[in-house]
């Protein structure tokens, strides 16, 4: 079984979410609550922040985990032609199979030129798994040059 609903007003999207799955392999029940609210200040910028909460039970074992995300993203027409993003994350998850803190910020710029897009991206990562005593920092760094094609 599932259920949800969506939520919509001038700014704010509030979502609610609920799941029961009956499957031999692994009967889980979950739910989880996400909020976002987006701001367009000027016409070349654009803010948006949401966070989550959830719960997920495994009815096997009966392990809970908890789970929660913060999201916060800002984008700016830079030039006429060129778009700058940055975005940071931060979620948890917690309980009884895991204990995990990720959080990662990117940074990204495209640069229009006729049926041409030049894109560089940065993208940091930080993850720690305390439960089993790990922490891993990923770097990735990229460029692509695209074609539109017609």
């Amino acid at each position: 079984y599932a259920a949800g609903s969506i939520l919509e007003w001038k700014w704010n999207m509030f979502s609610i979410d609920w799941e029961d799955h009956f499957v031999d392999s692994m009967p889980i029940k979950k739910w989880s609550i996400r909020d976002a609210v987006t701001l367009k200040p000027t016409e070349d910028i654009f803010f948006k922040l949401s966070g989550s909460y959830g719960n997920t039970l495994l009815k096997d074992t009966l392990e809970n985990d908890k789970f929660w995300e913060f999201r916060s993203n800002v984008q700016k027409m830079i030039t006429d032609s060129g778009m700058l993003e940055l975005d940071y994350t931060v979620k948890k998850n917690s309980g009884e199979t895991e204990a995990i803190l990720s959080k990662m910020f990117s940074a990204k710029f495209n640069w229009y030129y006729r049926i041409w897009i030049l894109a560089l991206s940065y993208q940091f990562s930080n993850i720690d798994d305390s439960m089993n005593k790990q922490n891993f920092n990923n770097n990735y760094f990229s460029f692509k040059i695209q074609r539109m094609m017609f």
